[in-house]
């Protein structure tokens, strides 16, 4: 189960390449704070932000040396669980279209075999559900992209394990619909 683990986070982490954290000011960096129960992200220069429920996520290790001062990821082992993403400015999310097309491109060319995909709209976010077969299981996934107020807000979640496509489906809507974009006013 490690091993898939380390697969899931590794499919996580490999699809932006950004400045590193050197590169940039503080006020372009990704904040994270613990607030009533939950994590609260935000970058200083973005007027959204992110309330992730705390239940049993810890923030990884691997978020900070990923090199993107915006990415996040949180894992909760117990669930197998992970959350990741970033924030950057809506210019950059050429439509939900490129964007796909390019994540499914970078799966494929490295031999990952998605299934099931379906796209929809699930409140502010557009979404793309899918699942990967993995040796004892499956790994059930999630992309969900908010743009608004000038940010433009990515989430992966996978949840990998011995589930059910309803059961795996469940845990990530039932996960998204409990994330809060909040935008603060000017």
């Amino acid at each position: 189960m490690r091993s898939v683990r380390i697969l899931m986070i590794a499919i996580v982490t490999w699809t932006v390449t950004i400045p590193s954290t050197a590169q940039v000011p503080s006020s372009q960096r990704l904040q994270i704070a613990e607030k009533d129960g939950a994590y609260e992200l935000s970058v200083p220069v973005s007027r959204l932000s992110l309330a992730i429920p705390k239940g049993q996520l810890l923030p990884s290790k691997s978020s900070a040396d990923n090199g993107n001062p915006r990415y996040f990821l949180f894992e909760d082992q117990k669930l197998s669980l992970v959350i990741s993403g970033w924030f950057e400015p809506e210019q950059s999310f050429n439509g939900m279209d490129s964007f796909w097309g390019s994540e499914q491109r970078s799966l494929t060319q490295n031999g990952i075999q998605i299934q099931n995909i379906k796209r929809e709209q699930i409140a502010s976010w557009q979404v793309v559900l899918y699942d990967i077969q993995l040796p004892g299981g499956h790994s059930f996934n999630m992309r969900a992209e908010c743009v608004q107020a000038g940010t433009w807000i990515d989430v992966h979640m996978s949840v990998t394990g011995k589930l059910s496509d309803a059961e795996g489906e469940k845990l990530l809507r039932d996960t998204l619909g409990a994330i809060q974009v909040r935008e603060q006013k000017q």
